[in-house]
């Protein structure tokens, strides 16, 4: 063999590895094209899930309230009644 053909031989091996190599590189951008796209959706659906946890829990701190505002005035009439029950014991004291 001559040189030229050694050297022709090399050039085509070596651009056989590049094609090769070419080719899984193109397969791996697929690849992580793919599992970019699967995050991006799994993403927007955690947001949709944190987003409606976040309404459900302020829709619960405003029942929590309205639950203590009515527990509060329950308090406020019964220490109101209490407070006129005292006023009559201490009027019939005082007669």
């Amino acid at each position: 063999m001559n040189k030229i053909e050694q050297i022709v031989i090399e050039l085509q091996s070596k651009i056989s590895q590049l094609v090769e190599e070419n080719r899984q590189l193109k397969h791996h951008v697929l690849e992580l094209t793919e599992q970019s796209s699967e995050y991006r959706k799994l993403s927007e659906e955690r947001g949709q899930q944190l987003k409606m946890q976040q309404s459900g829990s302020e829709a619960l701190t405003a029942a929590r309230l309205r639950d203590n505002k009515a527990d509060s005035d329950k308090m406020k009439g019964r220490i109101d009644e209490l407070v006129r029950e005292i006023d009559r014991c201490i009027n019939l004291l005082n007669r």
